[in-house]
């Protein structure tokens, strides 16, 4: 039997600080919570069946996953989550707008509300995308993020302090001049 060839899907990964961060003035968004199951419920993109149970948000909540959302008449239009992948390293992930609420910048204020919210607790915020998503990629450009190159194999390092197996790494980003004192953290 032949062998079949699989294609390896490529990630970029971007990262900003408080001084990229572009203001915005666009749509209200909040964080989610249970009380918001009507709308969460109903499938983020066609051929989903559904989108999450109130069970599956609650395990989301307990994993420490946290998600906001734009919401119209009580639909939720647009999503983003937070992701506190380690104790220094905090990602925006799982942006999506439904398709009849595109190009409306809803994804930009999701992207925008969560990478402000990283950016009050931690020095830098990360965001990761295929590299063939080019929509993701410029949602996130447009609220500042920036190419980072700083990967060690698949594994983000956009952090203050390095991990012991890769000491020399340091996130380009991170400047003596943008770093937060230890004391601004321990809030």
């Amino acid at each position: 039997m032949a062998r079949m060839s699989r294609k390896t899907e490529r990630y970029v990964h971007l990262c900003i600080t408080r001084e990229l961060l572009r203001p915005a003035d666009l749509w209200v968004v909040r964080w989610l919570t249970e009380y918001d199951a009507e709308a969460f419920v109903e499938p983020f993109q066609k051929g989903q069946d559904h989108g999450w149970t109130l069970e599956e948000f609650r395990q989301l909540q307990d994993e420490g996953y946290s998600y906001c959302g734009v919401l119209l008449a009580g639909r939720l239009c647009s999503v983003a989550g937070l992701w506190k992948r380690a104790p220094d390293v905090w990602e925006v992930i799982a942006v999506v707008t439904k398709e009849e609420f595109r190009r409306r910048r809803m994804a930009t204020s999701v992207v925008h509300f969560v990478a402000d919210y990283i950016l009050q607790h931690r020095h830098v915020a990360s965001y990761t995308s295929r590299e063939t998503n080019i929509a993701s990629i410029r949602t996130a450009q447009s609220v500042g993020f920036r190419y980072c190159i700083n990967m060690v194999g698949d594994e983000k390092w956009c952090a203050m302090d390095p991990r012991h197996s890769v000491e020399k790494i340091h996130c380009p980003l991170i400047s003596a001049d943008n770093v937060m004192p230890d004391r601004a953290l321990a809030r």
